[in-house]
């Protein structure tokens, strides 16, 4: 439910809503957060001054990001005394609060942001996953030089993956070039890992960083993902297949999104000869095919991959969908050919299915 009124909030105050992820969760959280504003009076009896919008977001953050690095396996609570020491250390030394001064503002903070809850007596806990990665993100961004290194030493980690993906958007949301650096040195960093499994989730998240930041249409991230290419295609085509169907998946698509060299007809790489030679078929009781029969089956060559959509909007742009001689009787399907032609654009290396 909370997210859902911190989306409501920001589509009421903005008239709409951001299609960056970043962006949009940064709304969401100053929205929230923004929500204390009437209870200054309040923690200003425990901190001269009270506090800003601003330090609220400092402090979830920091405590966001100490959940977090605790890992999967670590759950998704911070015990009370760890908390209040995140917050104290927030603090530079001349004005850091007392323990009860933090304790307070760790009960303001759950009370009145709406993103920190108690679990239990003794621990909280972000009431959603979502803004825990997303305020970990912000935190390493706004706060940490080494951002892109920490970032680095954990972008084969799942449990990582949305907080990686976060800070892009984060860095590419106020300066485009700050997003693309990120991810040419992701991208350098995911090919030293030197498990091939671990290789290729890191590969996966760098494709999806390109393909989020093609999405929201920053610019000049074509050399990063034509830099990135070589070793997503040394992964996809290595025998072992390694890493998991996702982060295959994701180097495919940033591929198809720039420029998939498997996409050709005529290049030896793209089609496999199968020597001539005797092809056995059939059943050898006969009982559900035609009994075995020998067959003598020329030279020919088979396509690598399935017919993908760049490669059958080829066929039609040489004329072959308006040839009958290539099609059995009754012709080509009838359809609206310019929305099809169009529909064959989106996702050029996906295989062609109707």
């Amino acid at each position: 439910p909370i997210t859902l009124i911190a989306t409501a909030i920001v589509h009421h105050t903005l008239g709409d809503l951001p299609e960056r992820r970043a962006e949009l969760y940064e709304h969401c959280v100053q929205a929230l957060s923004g929500r204390w504003d009437d209870a200054k009076e309040e923690a200003g009896a425990h901190l001269t001054g009270g506090l800003s919008r601003a330090s609220k977001v400092r402090l979830l953050q920091r405590l966001a990001h100490a959940i977090h690095e605790q890992g999967e396996s670590g759950g998704q609570t911070l015990e009370r005394g760890p908390a209040i020491a995140r917050i104290r250390d927030a603090f530079p030394p001349d004005t850091r609060p007392e323990h009860d001064d933090a304790e307070a503002v760790l009960d303001l903070l759950g009370a009145r942001s709406g993103l920190l809850m108690p679990e239990g007596l003794r621990a909280w806990r972000f009431r959603h996953l979502t803004f825990q990665e997303y305020l970990t993100a912000r935190y390493l961004c706004a706060e940490r030089e080494d951002a892109a290194q920490v970032l680095a030493q954990r972008l084969h980690d799942p449990w990582w993956r949305e907080v990686v993906l976060l800070a892009v958007g984060y860095k590419a949301k106020d300066a485009a070039v700050e997003g693309r650096k990120l991810v040419a040195r992701l991208a350098e960093a995911a090919d030293r890992r030197r498990a091939p499994a671990d290789r290729a989730r890191a590969h996966g998240v760098v494709a999806q960083a390109l393909l989020d930041l093609k999405a929201y249409q920053v610019g000049a991230i074509e050399p990063v993902a034509a830099s990135a290419a070589p070793r997503f295609m040394a992964l996809l085509t290595d025998p072992a297949q390694p890493g998991d169907v996702d982060a295959r998946a994701w180097m495919g698509e940033a591929l198809g999104a720039f420029g998939d060299p498997r996409l050709g007809w005529d290049d030896d790489a793209h089609l496999l000869a199968v020597p001539a030679g005797p092809f056995t078929r059939g059943d050898p009781g006969g009982a559900h095919e035609a009994p075995l029969q020998a067959w003598h089956l020329p030279f020919f060559r088979v396509a690598r991959y399935p017919v993908t959509r760049a490669q059958f909007a080829a066929f039609m742009d040489a004329g072959g969908y308006d040839d009958p001689s290539l099609w059995s009787a009754g012709g080509p399907p009838q359809r609206g050919l310019a929305q099809y032609r169009a529909q064959l654009e989106q996702h050029p290396n996906h295989p062609v299915t109707e």
